[in-house]
């Protein structure tokens, strides 16, 4: 199941569909599994590197006792006594890296007995700059993986987006807006782009949580 992450400002707070997300520190010390990548796409060896290091089980270099290679619809990551495979097709950067990303987190399933998380969905404020005078502009909602790539702004208006919450096992998030001129929940589909009013309310929100099946906000 893909999880998604929210961030605030650089790393404020990150939520996993809906549940506090908690980071174990293993120790610094703990022995990683050192890989070469001998895949000459520059674009699905540098986003590969970046997963596998992230996950902290990993290490990628010249040498190592797991080897990837292979191209396009031909991948191969073998060593441990194991070897996955990958027939996943790329033309371009965008798809070379979702390769990558794909090849990651079976790689941590079979090589650490880890789930992957390199498909998961981060979606946070980008902030933006001041206009002068005292007059900020407004942070954008915009998502990424989490190895950094690929970032797509979600909204684009000029107007204040706070409280963001994703509507569990769905694409939709809720968000507090004044998009509608009034202070508004807001539901966007992250993939469409779609927009709809879901609740007005009076007042100043401190916040909004979401109830399970998303019918409900507090």
């Amino acid at each position: 199941m893909m999880k998604k992450w929210l961030m605030g400002g650089l790393v404020l707070s990150a939520f996993v569909a809906g549940a506090e997300m908690v980071v174990n520190v293993t120790g610094s010390g703990i022995q990683k599994v050192p890989v070469e990548i001998h895949v000459a796409n520059n674009a699905f060896a540098n986003c590969l590197k970046r997963n596998l290091e992230l996950t902290g089980y990993f290490s990628v270099g010249a040498q190592g006792s797991i080897k990837v290679s292979g191209a396009s619809g031909a991948l191969t990551a073998s060593g441990h006594g194991h070897s996955v495979t990958s027939n996943a097709t790329f033309a371009d950067d965008k798809s070379a890296r979702m390769a990558a990303r794909q090849l990651s987190n079976r790689m941590v399933e079979t090589f650490a007995n880890q789930k992957g998380f390199a498909l998961d969905r981060v979606l946070f404020l980008n902030r933006g700059t001041s206009k002068g005078a005292g007059r900020p502009i407004p942070a954008e909602l915009a998502m990424c993986y989490p190895d950094g790539y690929d970032i797509r702004q979600i909204t684009n208006d000029g107007k204040m987006v706070i409280f963001q919450r994703w509507i569990k096992d769905t694409d939709n998030i809720l968000c507090i807006s004044d998009k509608g001129g009034a202070t508004q929940i807001w539901q966007i589909n992250v993939v469409t782009g779609q927009r709809s009013v879901k609740w007005s309310f009076k007042g100043t929100p401190t916040g909004i949580a979401v109830s399970p099946d998303g019918t409900r906000v507090a």
